[in-house]
């Protein structure tokens, strides 16, 4: 099979019919649209449950499994090994969405992981004990290794999964080496007692080892973050060593011992059970598209604004019982995104609510507009239970303290019970001396003015 036998949607003419949701939202009409960077293949039941393109459909999947999603995904911060040049890492990942009853070999009955230590989360830059390193990379979900076409076998890794993520299927997000596309021809789940092989066809490899290559070559910095996947501890360790600590944190001073961070950033303002607060920018693998009405013009997504909240989890929440996390239901990092239907399918304010019952059911973080009265939105997108006594919530939203340099929002962070927003069923009030670091270093944050020297580039060509 040559690259001229591969199946990939043509782009219509703009008033032209589509036939399924995905088509017309990944065809270029004239505005702006977010280009999905997966490889897909899958069943024809899950085409038509989330109306993506029948070109896609293969009846060669294994018994229980309903998809495939391979991408090429590159990270937007710097990692600096000792020696070394500094690199921007990157993996490739593979998506799994498989029938709850397709007897998958699960390690254990938890319903749910969130690969906290990518290189752009804040955990990874938390400096972790041999033993606190340990409970960050064991094995999650199970064990996956992909097997060559001469049989030698490639290392993987599962770095997060829900049980149950749609009705009657669980999702699996694994890294694997890049280079290993063109020599793979099977995935193995579990170790060799109790293990599975998944078989995936000469055409989806095929189209995913185009769609990977012809996205690394735009991103000759980024390198392969293979310590995510040989889990070598001291090899994290010299590079977290020699990293500088990203974003803007506050944390108290028993957070600070434990995970050996600079005491610039303890507050003795934190209320009791805040451990740490982390004020970020995020950038994602995924490009906006369209701009000045040209196909090709993209940017990735730099105008996501974090607030990552470490709890001791001591403190009195009220958690559904036997949750463990609860995945991103909206950023782009995940496969799931890119599904049309994926929001009515996860019934968004049920399925928060599912998760943590101290929140109204769509995660709702308010913050007090001082001059415009009112909130400012933020919402949850992961939550994690109870990590070495902590648990863990990453919102994401527009604005935390200034615009224009006017203060705007008050700093108090409250959970509301209900969308009405009535009384906070728990409020968290952010140190003053951090609100300033944030609203000083804001623009310093990386890529925040790509878009606006994307004009610039624009203007000076015309």
């Amino acid at each position: 099979m040559n690259a001229q036998q591969i199946v990939e949607i043509t782009p219509k003419q703009q008033n032209q019919e589509f036939d399924t949701e995905y088509e017309k939202r990944q065809t270029f009409r004239g505005g702006m649209f977010r280009k999905d960077p997966n490889a897909w293949i899958y069943t024809s039941d899950f085409s038509k449950r989330f109306d993506m393109p029948s070109s896609w459909v293969s009846a060669e999947l294994s018994e229980g499994i309903e998809a495939f999603a391979i991408r090429y995904q590159p990270f937007f911060v710097e990692l600096c090994p000792p020696e070394q040049e500094c690199f921007k890492p990157a993996n490739c990942y593979l998506d799994i969405y498989a029938k709850n009853d397709a007897q998958l070999p699960w390690l254990d009955e938890k319903q749910g992981h969130l690969d906290l230590d990518f290189p752009e989360s804040p955990w990874f830059h938390l400096n972790f004990t041999a033993n606190d390193y340990e409970s960050v990379i064991a094995t999650r979900g199970f064990s996956l290794r992909l097997r060559g076409l001469e049989g030698n076998i490639y290392e993987g890794r599962v770095v997060e999964f829900q049980r149950e993520r749609f009705q009657g299927m669980d999702l699996i997000s694994s890294i694997f080496p890049c280079n290993v596309l063109g020599k793979t021809k099977s995935l193995i789940l579990g170790e060799r007692d109790e293990s599975k092989e998944i078989y995936l066809s000469d055409e989806f490899l095929l189209r995913a080892s185009q769609k990977v290559f012809s996205r690394k070559k735009d991103y000759p910095e980024n390198l392969e973050a293979t310590f995510r996947i040989s889990s070598s501890f001291e090899e994290l360790k010299k590079i977290k060593s020699s990293t500088p600590l990203p974003y803007e944190w506050v944390y108290s001073k028993g957070f600070s011992q434990r995970f050996s961070l600079p005491e610039i950033s303890v507050s003795e303002n934190l209320e009791e059970g805040i451990a740490a607060i982390v004020y970020r920018k995020q950038s994602y693998a995924s490009e906006r598209c369209g701009f000045f009405g040209e196909e090709d013009s993209c940017q990735f997504s730099t105008s996501t604004i974090k607030l990552d909240v470490f709890l001791e989890s001591d403190l009195e929440l009220v958690w559904a019982p036997n949750v463990d996390s609860k995945l991103s239901d909206s950023d782009p990092y995940l496969s799931t995104y890119y599904l049309p239907e994926h929001r009515n399918e996860l019934k968004v304010f049920g399925h928060a609510k599912k998760y943590m019952k101290f929140v109204q059911p769509a995660g709702f973080l308010g913050l007090n507009s001082v001059e415009k009265g009112g909130y400012g939105r933020f919402e949850a997108i992961n939550a994690h239970r109870n990590w070495q006594n902590i648990s863990y919530f990453s919102f994401y939203g527009r604005h935390l303290t200034t615009v224009n340099d006017t203060k705007y929002l008050d700093g108090h962070l409250r959970f509301f019970a209900t969308e009405e927003k009535n009384t906070p069923a728990f409020e968290i009030v952010l140190p003053a001396e951090f609100l300033n670091r944030v609203a000083i270093n804001n623009s310093k944050q990386p890529n925040e003015n790509s878009l606006i020297q994307m004009v610039k580039q624009k203007l000076k060509l015309n």
